[in-house]
């Protein structure tokens, strides 16, 4: 019988896609081990290990744990680190490794936050924005993430029916810190020459223009400007900062966002800095370069030229701003004045060398990812640790057998023959087996709604088993042959399957995180087994159904 069932090309087509799944699916490809779960910025492992990577030996010790990192908690001296198959000699300097590992088996199947631990954040644009700028937002924020270093991270723009805009940031094993450090800024950059000016007899000059100061207004080529009024010249935006009857303070525009062409993350000898060092007043300082646009450069060589050198220095200072708040005061080095600066430096000073290495990778994250086009405002942050979503793993897994028990022993106290039971089960853990492969085509992420929107797949599915069962083998009043039982049971399952996609439709349009995912999972597994699977199930119990009745049950009309 088994070589004329797979004759039908429903059937071979339905075995095709099974075997391809489960070669998709990789399952002799997962690797089981001990994978890095969160690295703090003063680790001596930041920026020699990725979390995500696996963690073999530390000193040539097999990492079977946490319980072995803690073994190295009061350890100094050089680490020889094994991980990825690479080796990595780290110079620990003080005592803590500060670094966390999670056992797990890394296949391919994403999956979700709720089930390896995270965590979800929901922002929100403070303006109203389109579709056009809400995909812009979700490619910096993605760029954001990268750029810090967090692996296993997803962005996703969420729309509701109402017409708001959301975007939604999973991150295994982050935390809320890293997010807000990160994400809700909105990271607009600017550079600013400070211009201070001396007048003498109520004159001055500034890049060339006329500077006055005539009964308490300050003009500056024959425009009057007040605190904080703007105004062009030669190009570049010039401010009125403040002023008194002897003299006045300007900020010449210079840099801006744009004009970053790249920010240097690690050091490189002889290409690019970026470093913390003890500061000599006390604390620590971070220093890294920003290389930008040979325009940018252009505009600080005018805004400078002009200047006056006190000492080895310039009496214009390099302010650097992010999101209006000051991040570096820069003295320039007298040698500098009119010349081109295309690498400036962005400096900062903090208690310790953990918030200055904190601090310096959030500035080099934000400023290379550019500035997000609107502001965001943080509606909601869930956090799931590792160890409780292996719990709802496992509880989702057990749920799934005392389903699969119960649906067999209903179908064999129905049927009572294990001919039909045993294809039933079959075909419904095959679509899940498909369910996964295409999650893995599609980047599609597993976690908690979509095992439930499997679970509804499944039902769905042995219902219509049952329905195609049910048709086969009820008495031949009708005068029908297979062919035309089964196609009335095929219409009622289409009229079925076509219910649950109408009303999964609603939930993926205007869902927010996990409905969305449910409705999404629910309508894949809908559609593969009204395509692929109910077929050939239907042509497997015609099968077993017509090897069961006399040869005269099947008469035509």
């Amino acid at each position: 019988m088994i070589p004329a069932i797979l004759k039908d090309f429903r059937v071979l087509f339905f075995v095709l896609i099974i075997v391809a799944s489960v070669g998709i699916i990789g399952f002799s490809g997962g690797s089981h081990g001990i994978y890095v779960n969160s690295i703090e910025t003063s680790s001596p492992f930041y920026g020699k290990v990725s979390v995500g990577e696996k963690l073999e030996s530390l000193n040539d010790m097999p990492v079977t744990g946490q319980d072995t990192v803690s073994k190295f908690q009061n350890f100094t001296g050089a680490l020889r680190v094994l991980h990825n198959g690479k080796i990595d000699i780290l110079g620990v300097e003080k005592p803590g490794l500060d670094i966390t590992v999670l056992e797990k088996t890394q296949g391919r199947i994403h999956w979700g936050m709720d089930i390896v631990g995270g965590t979800r954040i929901l922002l929100k644009p403070k303006e109203k924005v389109s579709d056009e700028t809400l995909a812009n937002l979700v490619s910096i924020l993605d760029k954001r993430i990268n750029t810090y270093g967090l692996k296993e991270a997803r962005v996703q723009p969420i729309q509701e029916f109402s017409g708001d805009k959301y975007v939604q940031v999973e991150m295994a094993g982050g935390s809320r810190k890293d997010i807000e450090d990160i994400l809700s800024k909105q990271g607009k950059f600017e550079g600013k020459v400070t211009k201070p000016v001396s007048f003498s007899n109520g004159t001055a000059k500034l890049l060339g223009k006329d500077v006055t100061f005539s009964s308490g207004t300050v003009f500056v080529d024959g425009k009057a400007l007040a605190v904080n009024d703007s105004i062009t010249v030669d190009n570049i935006g010039i401010e009125l900062v403040n002023f008194t009857n002897s003299s006045a303070l300007f900020y010449a525009s210079i840099y801006t966002g744009a004009d970053i062409k790249y920010v240097c993350i690690q050091e490189q000898s002889g290409v690019c800095y970026s470093r913390v060092q003890p500061f000599p007043a006390g604390g620590f300082e971070f220093t890294f370069q920003v290389f930008v646009t040979n325009e940018g450069a252009q505009k600080f060589a005018k805004a400078t030229a002009d200047a006056q050198k006190i000492g080895g220095s310039l009496d214009s200072r390099l302010v650097l701003f992010l999101d209006g708040g000051e991040v570096s005061i820069l003295n320039i080095d007298s040698g500098l004045a009119g010349v081109a600066l295309t690498q400036p430096q962005i400096t900062g000073v903090r208690p310790d060398v953990e918030s200055a290495n904190a601090e310096k990778l959030s500035l080099q994250t934000i400023l290379q990812s550019g500035a997000l086009p609107v502001p965001l405002e943080i509606v909601k942050v869930d956090q799931v640790s590792a160890k409780l979503g292996e719990g709802f793993l496992s509880s989702a897994i057990i749920a799934a057998l005392v389903g699969a028990v119960a649906v067999g022993l209903i179908l064999f106290i129905r049927y009572r023959d294990f001919k039909v039971v045993l294809p039933a089960l079959f075909t419904s853990l095959a679509e899940v087996v498909i369910i996964f492969a295409v999650s893995i085509l599609i980047n599609w992420t597993i976690d908690l709604p979509a095992l439930a929107g499997i679970m509804a797949t499944i039902g769905t599915g042995v219902d219509a088993q049952i329905m195609i069962i049910d048709e086969l083998k009820r008495g031949n009043k009708e005068m029908l042959t297979f062919k035309q039982k089964i196609k009335k049971a095929f219409f009622m399952i289409w009229g079925s399957g076509s219910t649950v996609l109408a009303a999964m439709i609603p939930l993926m349009v205007v869902g927010i995180g996990g409905v969305r995912g449910f409705a999404i999972t629910t309508m894949f597994g809908v559609l593969i087994g009204i395509i692929i699977a109910r077929p050939a199930f239907g042509k497997i119990a015609e099968y077993i159904v017509e090897g069961e009745k006399p040869q005269e049950t099947s008469v035509k009309q």
